[in-house]
């Protein structure tokens, strides 16, 4: 996706949540090549400066479904804060047991 002409791009760009109901009238919409969905909703949710979670459907989604989105970049954001914490001790270790 294009960070600086899409939809997703949008919500990166500037960290809030991008709930839109009809992407065809999105003058930032592209469609993408590689879903085979016929989606007309889309909403992206920025994950820290780690990327975009995408949630399209075929009808207009409420507040309620953002917020289950949140719920889930909140799990991936602590994950990959995990994971860049621990990595480090991960590869200090096996270079040290090599």
């Amino acid at each position: 996706m294009n960070k600086d002409k899409s939809i997703v791009g949008r919500a990166f760009r500037t960290g809030e949540i991008e709930n839109v109901s009809n992407v065809h009238e999105d003058p930032e919409w592209e469609p993408n090549p590689q879903s085979n969905s016929p989606y007309t909703a889309l909403i992206c949710i920025p994950i820290a400066d780690i990327g975009v979670l995408t949630i399209d459907a075929l009808n207009p989604m409420s507040r309620d479904h953002e917020l289950i989105g949140e719920v889930y970049c909140k799990v991936i954001e602590g994950a990959v804060i995990e994971l860049t914490q621990a990595l480090p001790h991960i590869v200090k270790k096996e270079t040290v047991d090599s």
